[in-house]
């Protein structure tokens, strides 16, 4: 595992990127697929890194030099570890049998192995993402199977379902991985149902916590239109889709929004960086800074928006156009709240730590609006496989 490991590091798998790219290269996609994508997109403008667990099938994907596949490699997004210790299979072995209700554990170790280093194996290689079939192929073989024969000696001998086994088998692992390496693991979609009775609660009180708090308003306000379109595709991600006139546009509207958003990874890093390493007074002062930002993206992108705008408040001692160019500057900041209500002071000081998302808020489009942006960009998206 890295000794360099941050806060601004994120675990996902590899089935996302897979599925996230499907856009590239097939005409119509998925719910499933378009909802891998918007997770990607905020992934990609709020954290520094993303942690995939080394495999053949991402060489594949990075050769294919798609504009989505690129865009991750020269900014260095994705990093492959491959982390397979007996700590970790030992975690993986009790979510899998808890998983299976089973207390079988040590049946699974060579399974585990394999199901991590498939490189041998024509499945590793297929440029396609897994999905719900695969996922239930796999858990019918793993209950079915006679507790008298050896796995993976019996799963050599069953081609037909060996992707999907090893690919429900993955999921432990990463959630393992997760556990032991102390990261947020973001899982596609397709694995989501799977995790929902033992992935643990995330107690990632700074990015996470904004990004539920934006996908929160952004689905209850306004209260009709397309709400499954809402919980589909994330804030982020329909601002891309809005900025983008097509689908080739998709992976340069990211790399600019990654951009915009680069002082706020930077302050939030800061602040995470004292919360969880800084003495105590530090790490109180960060999670209340942060607490405070959060109300104040509960009241912007509320139902009755309040915040005190820049372009309001601020009109004397320097130009608008320099506070924005310069929004991690103290300087400009004091020198420009000096007269305001203590009120105002607070509420805009408040703020500041996201300013970048405030800005953003005058760019998500209506609901219909987002429909006919889906709509023009991906045609009729296929319902998820049951």
């Amino acid at each position: 595992m890295s000794e360099s490991r941050k806060p601004g590091h994120r675990l996902i798998t590899q089935n996302l990127l897979m599925s996230a790219a499907v856009f590239e290269r097939n005409r119509q996609i998925t719910e499933a697929s378009l909802q891998d994508l918007s997770t990607l997109i905020d992934l990609f403008c709020l954290y520094d890194r993303g942690i995939v667990l080394g495999r053949a099938s991402w060489y594949a994907f990075r050769e294919l030099k798609t504009e989505l596949a690129s865009l991750l490699e020269q900014h260095s997004f994705v990093n492959i570890e491959y982390p397979y210790e007996e700590t970790i299979a030992q975690v993986a072995r009790k979510h899998l049998a808890s998983f299976l209700g089973t207390e079988d554990v040590e049946r699974y170790q060579g399974i585990l192995r394999y199901a991590l280093t498939p490189s041998e194996i024509a499945h590793g290689m297929e440029y396609r993402p897994d999905g719900v079939e695969e996922i239930q192929l796999g858990k019918e073989w793993l209950y079915t199977a006679s507790s008298r024969v050896n796995l993976l000696r019996q799963l050599g001998r069953e081609e037909r379902v060996a992707r999907g086994t090893t690919f429900l088998v993955r999921t432990f692992l990463y959630l393992a991985y997760a556990d032991v390496a102390k990261l947020t693991f973001t899982p596609d979609a397709v694995r989501c149902p799977v995790l929902e009775g033992v992935l643990r609660e995330e107690n990632e009180f700074l990015r996470r916590s904004l990004m539920a708090r934006l996908q929160a308003s952004w689905e209850q306000y306004p209260d009709s239109g397309f709400l499954q379109l809402r919980r589909t595709v994330s804030p982020f991600a329909a601002i891309v889709f809005e900025r983008s006139k097509n689908r080739s546009d998709i992976a340069h509207e990211m790399e600019k929004l990654r951009q915009e958003l680069m002082p706020f990874r930077e302050r939030v890093l800061a602040l995470e960086e004292k919360a969880l390493w800084g003495n105590r007074d530090e790490a109180i002062a960060a999670e209340r800074n942060w607490k405070q930002a959060l109300g104040e993206i509960d009241a912007n992108f509320g139902q009755d928006p309040r915040l005190i705008s820049i372009e309001r408040a601020i009109t004397w001692s320097e130009s608008i156009s320099e506070i924005a160019d310069k929004p991690t500057s103290w300087k400009n900041w004091l020198a420009s709240i000096l007269d305001l209500p203590k009120n105002a002071i607070v509420r805009l000081v408040s703020q500041r730590p996201a300013i970048e998302i405030h800005h953003l808020r005058s760019e998500l489009p209506s609901p219909d609006r987002l429909a006919k942006s889906v709509e023009r960009l991906f045609g009729s998206i296929q319902q998820n496989s049951v």
